[in-house]
């Protein structure tokens, strides 16, 4: 079933519910109404009765009595007489329950003969023949009669229950044309409310078969609005989600490729010089070349392993983090770097203000140690290749930056991807694979760090790398 069916069908149940209970409750309670009325009057007219008769009774001298039974229902017969009804019956019993005088034929009311008493009168409802009748019954006093007789009056009151019929009947016939109505306004209103439920369902296939771009349209602030946001949110992260996902696949693939090429590179010219040597006669001199080559690819071979080594030890270990001297830090780096930047003919100079550095000591060496590395690769003989730290403002600064061929802006954003090289023949031949920055990255990101890439082309490179303040 439809939510707007569930929606409007509810609305029928309450409302039918409400109608049916709050038409019963009034109809009863005017039903009850009347009927204390017809009993108030039943008790009104039997003592009307028996006050007339005890009057009368008491007010005649008791020699005219000597026939008592006759003589009472003359009297009973008389009054009855002055005030007679159609709709009311009159009996007078004696204390041996035999009728004295009766205009109806009705028996004897045992129950209420016996409750009864002198201070207190009793009534009985009952039905006979399909009509309801009240039966009200008190007990005359009369001085000179030894024993005490009751006078029953009974009243047809199966108007009252017929009204009360007729009531339900109206009242069912209006709830029927009320319902009616009701429920061409209620599955009117059940659909309009539930047009967002349905707007959003169809969003949400929309989404599911790929588009992307569907949203909702969020027109109130009710809880169907709050659902409508909470979709588009959703929405809005699961797309960033799969775009994100979409792009780590995309350089997984471009990662596969670039790392199936530069394996195969080295591959080839070693396995092509090995070849060489091993089937063809060669000269001092042709062998010393090949074997030149064979070594050159099988260094750079090993650089590519060790690159691919730290990245998956910094995905899978858990480091312990420690506050470093940055000054001794710094000396030690240099210290690491300087002998490779000589041999290049390259001059590599420090400068070190007191600070502290919160980070795991050999993943931050490897760090620094590549920067000075690409400065180096990037580096004519005779250049400059600085590392210096000081306090800035947001926490410990530490500066790599070079003189050399600078790096296009067009490629800065590139520099962090696997194999990514600016310049690729030069890379190559100096032994470069194309993971340094990545693994720059990552160590960056791993100490929180934040770092700011600078360079011009023809100027040089400068990398600065901010450790933030703890607490």
């Amino acid at each position: 079933m439809k939510f707007y069916g569930k929606v409007f069908f509810s609305m029928i149940i309450l409302i039918s519910l409400s109608f049916g209970v709050f038409g019963t409750l009034m109809i009863q309670i005017s039903f009850q109404s009347a009927l204390d009325r017809e009993i108030e009057m039943g008790k009104i007219e039997n003592q009307m009765l028996k006050l007339t008769f005890e009057t009368t009774v008491n007010s005649i001298p008791e020699v005219y009595f000597e026939k008592q039974n006759d003589r009472l229902s003359e009297v009973a017969q008389s009054i009855k007489g002055r005030v007679d009804s159609k709709e009311s019956r009159m009996a007078l019993i004696d204390e041996n329950r035999t009728l004295i005088y009766s205009d109806m034929d009705m028996p004897i009311d045992d129950v209420l003969f016996d409750e009864i008493t002198l201070e207190k009168s009793g009534y009985h409802i009952y039905t006979r023949n399909d009509r309801y009748y009240l039966n009200v019954m008190s007990v005359i006093n009369i001085s000179f009669l030894p024993s005490k007789m009751r006078m029953e009056t009974i009243t047809d009151i199966t108007q009252v229950y017929v009204e009360r019929n007729q009531m339900f009947h109206t009242y069912r016939m209006i709830i029927l044309i009320v319902l009616g109505c009701v429920a061409v306004v209620a599955l009117a209103i059940s659909y309009f409310l539930t047009r967002s439920v349905r707007q959003l369902s169809k969003m949400a296939r929309s989404f599911a078969k790929g588009n992307m771009e569907a949203r909702s349209l969020v027109k109130s602030q009710d809880e169907i609005g709050t659902l409508a946001r909470d979709f588009n949110e959703m929405a809005d992260k699961l797309s960033d989600r799969m775009l994100s996902l979409e792009g780590q696949a995309k350089r997984q693939e471009d990662f596969t490729s670039a790392f199936a090429h530069e394996l195969k590179t080295p591959l080839t010219s070693i396995i092509g010089y090995a070849d060489m040597i091993r089937s063809m006669e060669l000269s001092e001199e042709e062998r010393i070349k090949a074997a030149g080559y064979i070594y050159s690819q099988g260094k750079r071979l090993e650089a590519l392993s060790f690159k691919l080594l730290e990245l998956l030890v910094m995905k899978k270990q858990d480091f312990e983090f420690v506050n470093l001297d940055a000054h001794y830090f710094i000396q030690t780096v240099f210290d690491l770097a300087e002998v490779g930047v000589l041999e290049k003919g390259l001059v590599l100079k420090m400068k070190a203000e007191p600070g502290k550095v919160y980070g795991e000591k050999d993943l931050l060496i490897s760090l620094f140690a590549n920067l000075i590395d690409n400065s180096k690769k990037a580096s004519d003989a005779g250049e400059v290749i600085w590392i210096e730290g000081k306090e800035g403002k947001e926490g410990y600064e530490i500066t790599v930056r070079d003189e050399g061929r600078g790096i296009p802006e067009e490629e800065l954003g590139k520099i962090t991807d696997a194999f990514y090289m600016v310049d690729k023949s030069r890379s190559r031949k100096e032994g470069g694979a194309g993971l340094g920055m990545t693994l720059c990255s990552q160590i960056i990101r791993l100490h929180n760090a934040k770092w700011k890439i600078e360079s011009r082309v023809g100027e040089g490179t400068s990398i600065m790398v901010t450790f933030l303040r703890r607490g």
